[in-house]
Formats: C-alpha cells, sequence, structure tokens
C-alpha cells in the first residue's frame, strides 16, 4: 500500500508513531516555503505536483480539513481514495491503550476482563474546561449506579489526574482512530454513549452509525454553533440539553426534533467560610475573552461612587484569552480592581472561601460552571440574563439577575449588596437550595435513571 499524507503540521506529529513510512511516498503541504525539501526521508511537494495516481491513499493530516477536501477534489483525486486523520488505523497498525487503575490495556483486553455494563463518554479534550468536568461527574455516578464508564476526548490535558484519582478509565486521545474498524467494536460493546458538546459533531456522526444508543448532550445556546457543526438525525441519539437556553436554541434549528433538559451536577464540596475577613470581595471568574463580559463588570465597578468602594476589593480571576479589556490600564486606573489570573480546582476552592459575591456577566453562558459552584458554597451571585442559572433566581431572593450588556444595572445591584451586607448571608442559602435541587448528584443520579430509561423503551 503506498501512501500520500498531507499535512506535515501537530497533526503528522502527533501521529507519526504509527505510521509506517516505508509506505509513505511524499508528504504535501500548501506551505510552499516547504516544498522541495525532506521530512523523515519524504519529500514535501506541493498539493498540484503529487502524482496522486502513484498512491492508494491520500492521509489527511489537517484539524480543519474540509477546505482541503475541496482542493483535493479540483485537482481530481477521488473521493473514496481520501482518508482523514481519524481514519489512521484503517491504514496503519494502530494500538491505542485504555488507562484502567494504573494499567494499561489494549481495547479487547479492558473489554473482556470488565464485567460491568459500559457507557463512554466523548469530549473534545481532557482538560479542566467545563463539559469535560461535568462529563467526568457523570461518570462518577454511573460508577455509583453500577456502570463502567470509560472518558475518552480528541485531545488530552490536565484531567488525565483527576480521571485517575477517581477511578474512572479514560483513552487519552481518539482524534487519531475515532473513525477506524478498532473504535467501532469498542463502541459496540457500551450500553449507551454519552457524547459532549455540538463541536464533535464528527465523532457523534461516526458513533451513530453504529446503532448504540447516542446520549447527545448539548451545552451551547448560540447559533453560530448550531449552524457550524449539524448534528446527526438517526433513531439511536437522543438530544439532552444542560438548560433551558440550550433547549430554545436546538428549537430554533430543529423545530420537529425531541429534546429534554439535563442538568449536570457537582460533587458536594462545601467550604467553611473564612471567618474574620474584613475585605469585602467581589469578583468574576472565567476565561477573560468577550464571552465572559469582563468589559461590563470593570464599567459597572467604575460607575460605582468612591465612598461605597472603601473596603471593597472587585477581583478578576482567569487566563488572559482575548482581548476584551485592556487589563494594564484596568489595573493602573482603577486600583480598587485586582488581577489574580489562573487558578487550579483547588486554588478555586480555598478562594471560594474568602469571596463575598459573585458576579458573572457574561453575553452568553448556557450554565457556567462556577455559578453553580459559587451557589453550592452559598455565595450570592449577579448573573446576566444571558446565564443559565438566571432562568432558578429569583431577583432579590436567592440571587440577582440584570440584563446582559447594561452596565448601569449591574453597578446597581453590586451598590445594593454592598449597602445590605447583612441580608446576603440568607440570599446565599437561597443559592445553595438552587444547588441542592438541581445540580447535587442525588439530581444528576435522578436525572440518568429517566435517561436509561428513555433511551432502553
Amino acid at each position: 500500500m503506498k501512501v500520500i499524507i498531507f499535512g506535515t503540521g501537530n497533526y503528522y506529529r502527533l501521529s507519526k508513531r504509527y505510521i509506517d513510512m516505508e509506505q509513505v511516498t511524499c508528504f504535501v503541504d500548501n506551505d510552499l516555503d516547504k516544498a522541495g525539501t525532506f521530512l523523515d526521508g519524504k519529500v514535501i511537494v506541493a498539493p498540484e505536483d503529487a502524482d496522486y495516481n502513484e498512491c492508494d491513499y491520500v492521509l489527511v493530516l489537517v484539524m480543519r480539513y474540509q477546505d482541503i477536501l475541496k482542493q483535493l477534489f479540483r485537482i481530481g483525486v477521488a473521493e473514496d481514495k481520501i482518508k482523514l486523520y481519524s481514519d489512521l488505523d484503517d491504514l496503519f497498525k494502530v494500538k491505542p491503550k485504555i488507562y484502567s487503575e494504573n494499567q494499561t490495556y489494549d481495547f479487547k483486553q479492558w473489554t473482556n476482563g470488565r464485567q460491568e455494563k459500559k457507557v463512554m463518554l466523548v469530549c473534545h479534550e481532557l482538560t479542566r474546561n467545563g463539559v469535560s468536568v461535568v462529563l467526568m461527574h457523570v461518570a462518577r455516578i454511573l460508577k455509583k449506579m453500577g456502570y463502567r464508564p470509560l472518558m475518552t476526548a480528541l485531545l488530552e490535558g490536565e484531567l488525565i489526574e483527576e480521571l485517575g484519582e477517581n477511578g474512572i478509565d479514560y483513552i487519552p486521545q481518539i482524534n487519531m482512530l475515532y473513525g477506524g474498524k478498532l473504535f467501532t467494536e469498542l463502541i459496540q460493546e457500551m450500553e449507551f454513549v454519552i457524547v459532549g458538546t455540538i463541536g464533535i459533531a464528527d465523532v457523534a456522526r461516526r458513533i451513530a452509525h453504529t446503532d448504540v444508543p447516542i446520549v447527545w448532550w448539548i451545552h451551547e445556546s448560540n447559533n453560530k454553533d448550531f449552524h457550524d457543526f449539524p448534528l446527526v438525525i438517526r433513531d439511536n441519539v437522543h438530544y439532552y440539553a444542560g438548560g433551558k437556553r440550550g433547549v430554545e436554541c436546538f428549537k430554533r434549528h430543529y423545530s420537529r426534533m425531541p429534546i429534554e433538559k439535563m442538568l449536570y451536577c457537582l460533587p458536594d464540596n462545601l467550604v467553611k467560610k473564612n471567618a474574620g475577613n474584613h475585605v469585602f470581595r467581589i469578583g468574576i471568574i472565567g476565561l477573560i475573552y468577550p464571552r465572559k463580559a469582563q468589559d461590563i463588570f470593570v464599567e459597572a465597578v467604575k460607575k460605582i461612587p468612591d465612598d461605597k468602594k472603601k473596603g471593597i476589593s472587585f477581583e478578576i480571576v482567569g487566563k488572559y484569552l482575548e482581548p476584551v479589556i485592556d487589563l494594564d490600564k484596568v489595573l493602573r486606573d482603577s486600583p480598587e480592581i485586582k488581577y489574580i489570573g489562573e487558578m487550579s480546582q483547588n486554588e478555586l476552592s480555598s478562594y471560594f472561601a474568602a469571596l463575598d459575591l459573585l458576579v458573572c456577566p457574561s453575553r452568553d453562558d448556557p450554565m457556567p460552571v462556577v455559578v453553580t459552584q459559587a451557589m453550592q458554597y452559598g455565595i450570592p451571585c449577579i448573573v446576566s440574563d444571558q446565564v443559565g442559572q438566571s432562568e432558578y433566581i429569583i431577583d432579590g431572593i436567592n440571587g440577582f439577575v440584570f440584563p446582559s450588556e447594561d452596565a448601569e444595572s449591574l453597578k446597581d445591584k453590586i451598590t445594593y449588596c454592598i449597602d445590605n451586607k447583612n441580608i446576603l448571608k440568607n440570599i446565599g442559602a437561597g443559592a445553595r437550595k438552587i444547588y441542592e435541587r438541581y445540580f447535587s448528584e442525588n439530581a444528576m443520579e435522578e436525572s440518568l435513571c429517566k435517561v436509561i430509561s428513555r433511551i432502553r423503551n
């Protein structure tokens, strides 16, 4: 078998350990500066200069491959001659491993050695992003219910350590094999599969054709995601959304398709509030980029009268991702605002112990984990009406809601809390009740029982 590889970047580096270079005739790359150079002993040529008649397959090792496919079709390469990175084990002897209890197993060893009913949970990466974290907690509940959960993701990350601590089996990287025969055989051993997020629609599409029940758990609530990633319509695919906003957005695009609501859970790690803290701490937590609206928070803080800011610490927590505020200028012009940076989960737990008020002014946030964490810890929350938890908040009773983008209204809510600190303990207790009713492990187990009953019928 002769193979031309299209792409010489990260996806080639990730997959090269599986590739038999004796079968590779050349590389193809759109970077014309690479033409005529060599990589791992094979020449790199421009797409138009490769002899596609002399190969059996073209293996595309580019993440966003859609434009590459169009380019190959224009050149005259037949569709059945093209393989994607996810088909790697159709061409080469890929031997992926499952990590379980500090041991590694191949797929057959794992399936033959586990007597429990098996469930796979798929996300885009094993990092501490919201979807991956809540899928891990679902895996914990499924294990408690007697299932053997297996977490999988396109890319690995820092969540692997927590999976090991929680006794959750995992495959750290399936981006090179989810379209192949081995992965299909593994899927067919599952009672059902839970797919998190719209963004891995291609994975869901491949899995759905096995006829194993798919629970597609959608957490997005913006039209662009639904436009960019068309959903799979098959009888074995069952749709769930992580809140009312997700349901509404789904219905705008798939009005005739049924969808249910399924909220995530967080373990009940109630922290003891720090006593004797004389500084009133107000925090906004999350990646710093436009969707999270740190600019609205800063604008609101600037509008608060100076005499109200005495003894108040306004804190921005999170990794700087995209420009939404000029952070240096904000810190220079507004000394009452502090930047704390990114935190680990342990650090965040300690931070919540000293936090008095959480602000989440997001422009679009289906059900942010950080708000649920604050509610779990009995911390009052001010959220925009574009934040998912707003559907459970009664303004002034168990939290506060303001119109998205309205810095003046947010300023009024923050000022009210500063002026009425004596009532915040009761409002925090009300927030805690929201967590217990909708986001606790007991609530999640009840939801999963209903889901399992639905997909079996």
